[in-house]
């Protein structure tokens, strides 16, 4: 029994974890004509790149967006 209250812990805090990822984004930003990444959901007026491809590390977008042609003027 005691075994079982960890185990059952454990499973619902692996079911909510998800929820909390954060997924970043590149887009365009008109200020320097580059790019940037972003954590946030993008709006309409964001230029996304590669829309709707959102990335679950900022390591993975920073390296997609210096390999953009678009985001290197």
């Amino acid at each position: 029994m005691k075994a079982s209250i960890p185990l059952a812990a454990a499973f619902v805090v692996s079911l909510v974890a998800p929820a909390f990822a954060t997924d970043y984004y590149v887009v365009k930003d008109s200020g320097s004509n580059g790019c940037k990444v972003i954590d946030t959901a993008p709006t309409a007026k964001d230029d996304v790149l590669g829309y709707p491809t959102f990335y679950q590390s900022k390591s993975a977008a920073d390296l997609d967006m210096k390999a953009d042609k678009a985001c290197n003027g």
